[in-house]
């Protein structure tokens, strides 16, 4: 006896779901992942629309990020309980499901602009420590078993966006960098968030949650700042240093500075004369573009260290330099020396402070008499 065929209307049930349901199984497959897809968009989309720290839209647009990421967390914090299916309606129930992934994806848009700012504003060993820190914390919040501490980490983050933000907006409003603009910053971060532990302590009768949950994660955070800032590893923003190089002369023309210089051409990654051949008599130029943002005055400072066997790099000199703000590629300034010696030196832009903002290193040989010729080059900025 034959079999009768299957009927072409006995198809398998996963045939007939819809494109939603597929959806649906798709995203419970990498639900998982979404917080650090929302990091991950937010860190790209302000890649591409940062622009001036002093820019008073990208300020905007923290103040935004910081509101909405505050106000979500205060609100998972007091209510972390989705509400029951049948009481709630679509709206509420997308709101719900998703209020974590937007909080994620503010504190993401948040911490790439601080990234990126401090990247700029120091020599890159300070900015790799600071990367890595960020970075850290952010990959941390998405592994299971950092989630199990809590509300930790994100009030952690929610501290480093605040005192971030402030440590760069406080001295663009009092026009200078230094131990009162940063005293200021620390001292309004800590009111501020003396006020949200008011705020909580208020609406929530676990005292104890309180402590370990959110006044320890913040104090942590605010404390490490101003120990950073006291060894001098805080990154001074809001200022960056654009450009630093070594010339044998500066002349200052219509067209902008004129700076003198020779080296072989296949160390076109040298900033001027990095292997100093030194002249008789002739001295020698540090050149810096240094941004710092619109109506901003203060002074920085060329620290000039010399490698003195067995004893490392010893501070030579330390030259004063006021400098003035707004100008997109930087404030030009120069330091010149005509008493130095032959061997490796270094040359460090700090603020008032003392904080770095970066460096340059190269290495000076004297001659006795002129060579017969030498090939210059001249770079205009």
């Amino acid at each position: 006896m034959n079999e009768i065929p299957p009927s072409s209307t006995n198809i398998l049930p996963s045939q007939h779901r819809s494109l939603k349901d597929r959806g649906v199984d798709l995203y419970k497959q990498v639900e998982s992942y979404t917080p650090a897809a929302f990091f991950l968009g937010g860190f790209v989309l302000d890649l591409a629309t940062l622009g001036r720290i002093d820019d008073w839209s990208n300020w905007l647009m923290q103040v935004l990020y910081i509101v909405a990421a505050g106000g979500l967390l205060l609100w998972i914090f007091l209510d972390p309980e989705d509400p029951p299916p049948d009481s709630a309606g679509k709206v509420k129930k997308l709101i719900y499901e998703y209020r974590t992934e937007a909080m994620h994806f503010c504190f993401g848009a948040l911490l790439s602009v601080y990234t990126i700012f401090y990247f700029k504003s120091s020599s890159l060993i300070v900015s790799f420590f600071f990367i890595l820190l960020l970075t850290g914390l952010l990959l941390a919040n998405e592994f299971q078993k950092f989630k199990s501490q809590g509300y930790f980490l994100k009030f952690a983050l929610f501290a480093l966006c605040i005192i971030s933000f402030l440590i760069y907006f406080v001295p663009i409003l009092l026009g200078h960098v230094g131990t009162l603009a940063f005293l200021l910053s620390f001292a309004l971060s800590v009111a501020f968030f003396y006020w949200v532990f008011q705020f909580l302590k208020k609406r929530t009768p676990d005292s104890q949650l309180l402590m370990t949950q959110v006044f320890r994660p913040v104090a942590f955070v605010l404390i490490l700042f101003l120990v950073l800032y006291l060894l001098r590893v805080l990154p001074p923003v809001p200022l960056s240093l654009k450009y630093v190089g070594v010339y044998h002369n500066i002349e200052k023309t219509p067209e902008g500075y004129k700076l003198q210089y020779d080296r072989p051409f296949w160390k076109f990654w040298q900033h001027g004369s990095q292997d100093f051949i030194a002249d008789p008599g002739s001295k020698l130029y540090v050149f810096f573009q240094l941004f710092s943002p619109s109506a901003f005055s203060d002074q920085i400072y060329l620290e000039w260290y010399l490698k003195v066997p067995k004893q490392g790099w010893m501070l030579q000199d330390r030259i004063p330099i006021p400098v003035k703000g707004g100008r997109d590629e930087g404030y030009r300034g120069y330091g010149q020396k005509s008493n130095y010696t032959d061997g490796d030196w270094r040359v460090k832009v700090v603020t008032s402070d003392f904080r770095e903002v970066g460096r340059i290193q190269f290495s000076v040989k004297k001659i006795a008499s002129l060579p017969e010729a030498r090939d210059w080059q001249y770079d205009i900025h």
